[in-house]
């Protein structure tokens, strides 16, 4: 994530103190160096977290960001139980964020075992 937003034109990344409750929050902060839109910008950034955090059990808040005086704060929250990451992925591909490999059967493996057109192995 640091550098993903220094990439971004952010400095001095920062991560608070961790929350755990059912899920884990995290949220960090980081220093503007660049003036825009301010809109634009969190929508921007939004999209580019979005798309880093696809492959992980991590997802953007939904007051994930804002913005003052320079300063961006970013909330997330990760997810360690089955059933929330269950719901994740499916919201994910639903939304096309995350997309599945195509995929096929594996030379009658009775244990489901499936090949991903790229070769990689998935265990259902």
């Amino acid at each position: 994530m640091t550098k993903l937003l220094e990439a971004a034109s952010f400095t001095n990344v920062r991560f608070d103190e961790v929350v755990m409750k059912t899920d884990v929050q995290l949220n960090l902060s980081a220093d503007e160096t660049v003036t825009a839109n301010n809109y634009d910008r969190k929508k921007k950034i939004a999209k580019l977290i979005a798309k880093e955090l696809a492959v992980t059990n991590w997802k953007l808040m939904n007051d994930g960001i804002s913005s003052r005086m320079g300063i961006i704060t970013i909330r997330l929250r990760g997810f360690d139980n089955e059933d929330a990451i269950k719901k994740l992925v499916e919201s994910r591909l639903k939304k096309e964020e995350l997309k599945l490999p195509n995929l096929a059967f594996s030379g009658g493996s009775p244990d489901g075992t499936l090949v991903a057109s790229d070769g990689s192995i998935v265990t259902l």
